[in-house]
């Protein structure tokens, strides 16, 4: 035999829910950054990456990146590199932070 009803149980799901929203969207509010945390830690890991790899430019917007045994291409025109990163994040890879300081495009990189 059920204790409760079911439209007491969807209320109660429903508050929990908006509750969620409410805390997450006082959290968003506080924060003073343009990124979230975690975009933020892969940045962070990104950027240091970079610190070890070489490069060279083939155009104006095309590099080569060399890490160490793998080279990859990265076309900062079309925001793509080879270890396809660049795409499938949305933000620049590792390889892509190289072209970019080499650029001088962002100043925090």
């Amino acid at each position: 035999m059920r204790k409760f009803s079911i439209c007491t149980v969807l209320e109660f799901i429903r508050r929990l829910i908006q509750k969620w929203f409410h805390e997450r969207g006082e959290k968003v509010a506080e924060r003073t950054e343009v990124l979230t945390e975690h975009v933020t830690k892969i940045m962070m890991s990104n950027k240091a990456y970079a610190d070890f790899m070489a490069m060279k430019a083939i155009s104006s917007y095309e590099f080569q990146v060399l890490d160490g045994t793998r080279e990859s291409f990265v076309n900062l025109q079309d925001r793509t590199c080879s270890c396809r990163k660049f795409q499938l994040d949305l933000l620049p890879c590792a390889h892509a932070i190289v072209a970019i300081r080499y650029e001088q495009l962002f100043s925090d990189l």
